[in-house]
């Protein structure tokens, strides 16, 4: 590892999160903000000796890593040892502003940091890992099973995307998690009034936008998952998605989910829930749960 880890205090988010926790909850428990190079997260694990399959979570867009701390934590309960990274150009991350798919990229490769720090863990797997991702974080989770360094035991992508083509967010700017390229009226007042971001800075962005549109469509294009369908062939995937989810771009899932088909791929679970859109879904815990341990060798 060329970076140091450092140990930071959570901030008010976090400390909120972990202070509400029921005391018996905490037993054995330990949580920990961390930093390694540009990459800010947080590790929840029982402190029991043993070293556990490890599991990543992605939080969405505009958001931060405290959003997955609820997840993290039912699953470090249930015997993994969870990392919960922000993405890049968001939360406590300093990176951007940047392009949205660069967001999606960094992140992918912050992923693979993270993965090797864990080999470098007594209690941590690594050998054995799985990358939950929710809206953004789907999308970046789908992305790593074409971009990531190593093959994962498992990829939980909710109400992301394999298919990047004609997607409007790849024409987003992200600083701290906020997209400063898109042209609505609504999204340019909360800019001006609410982040104090000037009108002729957001001028600024979208005039790049405009001259780079070309390239930023060739190279959604060129990277998105769909188009690499082999590589998912033979890894577990439970997903999921709404139907009517028009803001990720239902149309290239259910795309992916039938060229996985005719290429003969059966071990995956993509779930498309008619009537429903960009989250609110019904619970299937134990479902998912089981499909996890199964994928990654535990005993249910």
């Amino acid at each position: 590892m060329k970076n140091i880890v450092t140990e930071k205090a959570f901030n008010a988010d976090a400390e909120k999160f972990f202070n509400d926790l029921p005391k018996e909850e905490k037993e054995g428990m330990i949580y920990k903000r961390l930093s390694l190079g540009d990459i800010e997260f947080i590790e929840m694990y029982r402190d029991d000796g043993k070293a556990k399959p490890l599991m990543l979570f992605i939080h969405g867009g505009p958001g931060k890593k405290e959003e997955m701390l609820d997840w993290a934590n039912k699953y470090s309960h249930e015997g993994f040892y969870t990392i919960t990274p922000d993405c890049a150009a968001h939360g406590e991350d300093n990176r951007g502003p940047m392009l949205n798919m660069d967001v999606w990229i960094e992140t992918v490769g912050d992923i693979d940091i993270l993965i090797e720090y864990a080999h470098t863990l007594k209690q941590a797997d690594a050998n054995r890992f799985g990358i939950f991702g929710i809206s953004m974080g789907g999308t970046i989770t789908f992305l790593y099973g074409t971009k990531g360094k190593y093959t994962p035991s498992v990829l939980l992508p909710e109400v992301g995307t394999p298919d990047f083509t004609g997607l409007r967010q790849v024409f987003g700017i992200m600083n701290q998690g906020w997209i400063i390229g898109n042209d609505t009226f609504e999204v340019r007042q909360y800019f001006l009034k609410n982040l104090q971001i000037s009108e002729s800075a957001i001028k600024e962005v979208e005039n790049y936008l405009n001259k780079t549109k070309d390239n930023i469509t060739k190279k959604a294009r060129e990277i998105s998952p769909i188009n690499y369908i082999e590589r998912f062939i033979n890894i577990p995937m439970y997903a999921k998605f709404g139907g009517n989810d028009d803001l990720s771009g239902i149309a290239g899932v259910r795309l992916f989910n039938e060229k996985l088909k005719e290429a003969g791929a059966t071990i995956q679970k993509l779930i498309i829930l008619e009537g429903y859109g960009h989250g609110g879904f019904p619970d299937d815990y134990d479902e998912r749960m089981n499909y996890v341990k199964k994928s990654m060798g535990i005993k249910l």
